[in-house]
């Protein structure tokens, strides 16, 4: 990924991106993952630097940056509307799941990942499935 760097913002965006609820937004989202400042901008390639700037409203990430934080599980439609998306529907073990997750290294994530893949093949029955292999949203008796 490409290393992301700061960008002033142009005055005809800055009232989108100047509002502190923003900047507000994106520093709960990181504290909800976690994550430090250099661990968060990790997941866009972001640096230190940039991630602090982002946070305090004094420079705007790019659309590639909020792909990467949206890749990586994190809330970006709250970060950009301040309405929560996917994650609300979230119950208290998968956020706390998740949650880990997020403070793992990518080495051990990979490992996490790789066992609950295992576990699912190895230790649960194949699922039912029709003639077309798309999986049935009934269970037969």
């Amino acid at each position: 990924m490409s290393r992301h760097t700061s960008t002033k913002v142009p005055t005809s965006q800055a009232g989108f991106w100047k509002t502190p609820e923003f900047a507000t937004r994106l520093r709960e989202e990181r504290n909800r993952t976690g994550l430090n400042q250099k661990e968060f901008g990790g997941l866009a390639g972001a640096t230190l630097d940039s991630q602090s700037r982002y946070e305090t409203g004094k420079n705007q990430p790019n659309a590639e940056y909020l792909a990467a934080l949206a890749r990586a599980g994190v809330d970006v439609m709250y970060v950009l509307t301040g309405e929560r998306g996917r994650s609300d529907s979230l119950g208290a073990d998968e956020s706390r799941l998740l949650t880990a997750y997020w403070k793992l290294t990518s080495e051990m994530r990979a490992v996490l990942l790789t066992m609950a893949e295992t576990m699912i093949e190895k230790l649960l029955p194949p699922a039912a499935s029709t003639l077309h292999g798309k999986p049935l949203d009934y269970h037969p008796e």
